[in-house]
């Protein structure tokens, strides 16, 4: 994994240690098998596959996990096939959230939770804002591979 200079490689090796860090803390995983470096800006946002040692039978074992200076998110990889589809399908279930938390309400479970940030109008904004920065200058750029 390189980035695009000394920095971002550096950036770029602890979002994957923050990455790594976040899996573990699920307890249907007890270890991690293999990972996979998919793209990533340092310290902005980068998206790692894993392929976990599941703590019992049926629990998938490939997450798609995206980190940065963002909520940091797992994603089964059934449907995404690229890095770019990865962050695309990451900012649309983010915006969910968003939108209940511009209105400063609970979503539903469904909702994939954004974890220690209570869902209100001034968290829902701070993430929109992450997540349109995102869209335009990052995405754009993700392999599509």
């Amino acid at each position: 994994m390189r980035g695009d200079c000394e920095e971002d490689t550096v950036l770029l090796g602890q979002m994957l240690e923050a990455a790594t860090s976040y899996l573990r803390k699920f307890d249907w995983c007890s270890g991690i098998g293999e990972v996979y470096f998919g793209d990533g800006v340092g310290g902005i946002a980068a998206v790692f596959l894993f392929r976990i040692l599941p703590t019992e039978p049926g629990i998938q074992a490939w997450y798609w996990v995206v980190v940065g200076d963002l909520p940091p998110a797992h994603l089964v990889t059934n449907d995404l096939k690229n890095p770019h589809d990865v962050l695309e399908a990451y900012m649309a279930l983010r915006l969910r959230w968003v939108r209940y938390a511009l209105r400063n309400e609970n979503p539903p479970p469904e909702i994939m939770p954004v974890l220690g940030v209570p869902p209100t109008a001034y968290w829902g904004n701070e993430l929109l804002e992450r997540i349109k920065d995102l869209n335009e200058h990052v995405l754009p750029y993700f392999r599509r591979e």
